[in-house]
């Protein structure tokens, strides 16, 4: 047996050796298959991944192990959030609208975990001029995880889930680097001047 699904809202099972994902450009509707029997439907649907998203947001998969060429695959661990390196990247105009060092306490995001299921996200985030809100304290160019904005049924139906939050802190902090604005922070200088007056061991007397 290739697939084994069960529904989270009915608690139906489903088993079967052929999946269809299949995608009406007209009327927007996606559907799902499992040997010609019709499993799941959603609607505004606009791609395949996002069918294939909604899919798993609303069915546990048990087992996925494909073994017909004509069947399509669903990966458990699929990471549809997970952006690489020329994803990442953006102009030094859009650089300008990079929000960085946010923090969420819950409730407005969600992140992808490694088996597919949406969990709500506390912790550091930033948001990227054109990918929106991810990961992380700042941004950098390593790959690193979309967060999924949530409205008021979906963080009540992952809570309902009882999937425990992903928390992840990011404790790294800001460098000073510029000298002059280290110089005010520490109370001046500790490096001399050519024109610093150099105090000796035979000056001290006059300070003393």
């Amino acid at each position: 047996m290739a697939y084994e699904f069960q529904d989270k809202t009915s608690d139906a099972v489903y088993r079967g050796d052929q999946l269809e994902f299949l995608l009406d450009d007209d009327t927007n509707i996606g559907e799902v298959y499992l040997d010609g029997d019709l499993i799941f439907q959603a609607d505004e649907v606009f791609s395949e991944e996002q069918l294939r998203q909604e899919f798993r947001e609303e069915i546990e998969i048990i087992e996925a192990q494909p073994d017909m060429e004509e069947t399509d695959s669903i990966d458990e661990a699929e990471t549809d959030f997970m952006l690489e390196e020329n994803e990442l990247s953006m102009t030094d105009v859009e650089r300008g609208d990079l929000q960085e060092r946010l923090f969420t306490k819950g409730g407005e995001y969600a992140v992808e975990d490694d088996m597919g299921h949406l969990r709500e996200f506390i912790g550091d985030y930033h948001i990227h001029p054109k990918q929106g809100a991810m990961v992380g304290k700042f941004h950098n160019m390593e790959p690193h995880a979309l967060l999924v904005e949530l409205g008021f049924e979906e963080l009540k139906r992952i809570r309902l889930e009882g999937r425990e939050p992903i928390q992840i802190i990011d404790y790294a902090v800001d460098e000073i680097i510029d000298p002059e604005i280290d110089d005010i922070l520490s109370g001046g200088s500790n490096v001399l001047d050519d024109d610093d007056p150099i105090i000796s061991d035979n000056d001290r007397s006059d300070f003393y």
